[in-house]
């Protein structure tokens, strides 16, 4: 005899609209180069939208690696990685193969009772994202080959754990920290922070930016976006201040 099947819930697709004065964006910059023009309707300025088209960002990533018990010296720092056949180099980026090539150290975790046995990597560039395409196998596996190239100890052992950063994969960031590349400059940061509407007489202050890549002296820190955060909200107090003369407490900065 069957057995009744049991019913399946109905998943049902709809929208949700969110209605409110006032928004604050804070997509990173690789974020707004991939998809502001579908993000925003209307469009961007076209001010704003070429001042994200010039302005840069790149991605940075972190390898960290755990070992079971350290292979280096009590007073080692650091492990630096220099190849001898690079003074010839035509191009700054390495073949596709070489990506290892382009992580330039090892530093250790101190303090081991905090940290345990740990060594932090730095890649960056194209570099870090084709490392990004790679398991952590193969990551695991290369940077071991690395140490024991360059210290010469045969003996050190693949670690026990392995852990990554994936900034320029990931889709809900597309980069670590913007910079002013060639053809671009702190104008373009300034005009990326200007809040939209431009045009007076209309409601104020409907769409603000913060993050990072909008703070014209401290982008790409975390410092920057905080600082960028705080600036979008006081002029959101000011606004209300100024048109309602209401007794709001301003935030210490």
């Amino acid at each position: 005899r069957n057995k009744p099947q049991p019913e399946v819930p109905v998943v049902s697709r709809f929208t949700i609209t969110v209605t409110s004065n006032h928004v604050i964006v804070t997509a990173s910059l690789g974020v707004l180069k991939k998809a502001h023009e579908t993000l925003f309707s209307p469009g961007l300025p076209l001010d704003k939208a070429q001042a994200i088209q010039k302005l840069g960002i790149s991605t940075t990533d972190k390898i960290f690696l755990e070992f079971a018990e350290p292979f280096w010296s009590p007073e080692c720092n650091s492990i630096q990685f220099v190849w001898e056949d690079e003074a010839q180099l035509e191009s700054q980026a390495y073949p596709e193969e070489l990506w290892y090539r382009k992580i330039c150290s090892f530093d250790v975790l101190y303090p081991p009772e905090r940290y345990g046995h740990m060594l932090s990597g730095w890649i960056c560039g194209e570099e870090a994202l084709r490392m990004e395409r790679c398991d952590d196998e193969t990551v695991a596996e290369i940077c071991t080959e690395l140490l024991r190239q360059f210290t010469g100890n045969q003996n050190i052992p693949k670690p026990r754990r392995i852990l990554r950063s994936s900034w320029g994969s990931n889709p809900y960031i597309r980069g670590s920290y913007s910079f002013t590349r060639v053809g671009s400059s702190g104008r373009d940061v300034e005009k990326l922070a200007e809040p939209l509407p431009y045009i007076k007489n209309t409601k104020p202050l409907q769409v603000l930016f913060a993050g990072e890549a909008t703070h014209r002296k401290y982008y790409s820190t975390t410092h920057g976006a905080l600082l960028s955060g705080q600036r979008e909200a006081n002029r959101l107090i000011e606004l209300y201040q100024y048109s309602f003369g209401e007794e709001t407490t301003k935030p210490n900065i």
